[in-house]
């Protein structure tokens, strides 16, 4: 039996960890992935010490993933990723922009924009989450400034914008001094389309408004007994 040379013996063990390591790498990422997808990012805690416990002479056997690093995985690997891959898909299409502003336990406020149009890379219509920017004041103007910064950076303008969604406040639906009166100065043939739920809150609350007070209060506090 011819034995392997010494240069041999050393290229298997220089190759080998490397392309396990690579291995290890890929299956933290696609972890991460799922994660985002399907659970809370805190579940990885546990499922990588049942995967390596489990997964003895594999690549799960070397997962060493926790909620830290999944958390700086999705962060500043996969999120950049996936983000140029929607911009490069976003240029210069004519798109709908959904919006919602909110306010976190901490509360601090959060401006969240999302965008959908026609991908020619899937051939059908897309919807991509393209940023969470923090907001200091949620006015109408400083809201339309963040927006249009944002659709700048992705190489695309609010000229675009086919259609404006967004929820039943002030500062967003106004007539006046609000983000759909100064989108609608930058794209005149944009549609208004407001949240479904808003509406139908808006609607209840008139109708309640209509109900004597002991009737209004009774059937408030029905569902609180089931």
């Amino acid at each position: 039996m011819k034995t392997p040379s010494k240069s041999q013996s050393q290229l298997i063990t220089t190759i080998t960890p490397r392309q396990s390591n690579d291995k290890v790498k890929a299956a933290k990422l696609q972890l991460a992935v799922r994660m985002t997808g399907h659970c809370a990012i805190r579940t990885i805690d546990h499922l990588s010490e049942i995967m390596r416990a489990h997964g003895q002479g594999s690549t799960l056997e070397h997962i060493q993933l926790h909620r830290t690093k999944c958390s700086c995985l999705i962060k500043n690997i996969i999120w950049p990723a996936l983000k140029d891959d929607l911009i490069e898909d976003f240029r210069n299409k004519k798109y709908a922009i959904i919006i919602v502003e909110s306010t976190d336990v901490s509360t601090q406020k959060h401006l969240c924009i999302i965008v959908r149009f026609f991908s020619d890379r899937k051939n059908e219509i897309f919807t991509g989450f393209l940023a969470l920017i923090s907001l200091q004041v949620a006015t109408g103007e400083n809201i339309f400034n963040l927006i249009d910064k944002e659709i700048k950076r992705c190489g695309q303008s609010l000229t675009n914008c086919i259609a404006f969604a967004s929820d039943g406040a002030s500062n967003m639906i106004g007539w006046k001094n609000s983000v759909w009166s100064r989108i609608k100065d930058v794209s005149p043939f944009c549609v208004q389309l407001r949240c479904i739920c808003h509406s139908l809150a808006l609607c209840i609350c008139s109708a309640i408004a209509k109900l004597p007070s002991n009737i209004g209060f009774l059937l408030s506090e029905i569902p609180q007994w089931f």
